[in-house]
């Protein structure tokens, strides 16, 4: 590999972990914000073909990139949210027909 394509793997790497610093910060100022759910990063390897070699085309590790970005949210929580959203809606219309 030469040198260029070990500056380029580190600087990929370097970007990487700035993109996922940025998130990580995101999630840290939102903590305490009503209804913000936790972002996650996905990474994944970048394969760079290797240049000059004998026999079959193959690849080794060409750095890592950010592929997503998702957010993560409790299944259960979210339900029992929707459920008790529901419930107040319905215990509001019979309290006020019922006064």
């Amino acid at each position: 590999m030469s040198l260029s394509g070990i500056l380029n793997t580190s600087r990929l790497g370097l970007l990487a972990s700035q993109g996922a610093l940025q998130v990580v910060s995101n999630n840290i100022a939102n903590v305490n914000t009503p209804g913000y759910s936790r972002q996650v990063v996905s990474l994944a390897s970048v394969n760079a073909p290797i240049s000059g070699g004998t026999g079959s085309a193959s690849s080794i590790g060409g750095g890592v990139q950010i592929t997503d970005v998702k957010q993560q949210v409790d299944d259960l929580i979210d339900k029992r949210l929707q459920l008790g959203t529901g419930e107040t809606g319905r215990l509001t219309t019979r309290d006020r027909y019922l006064s």
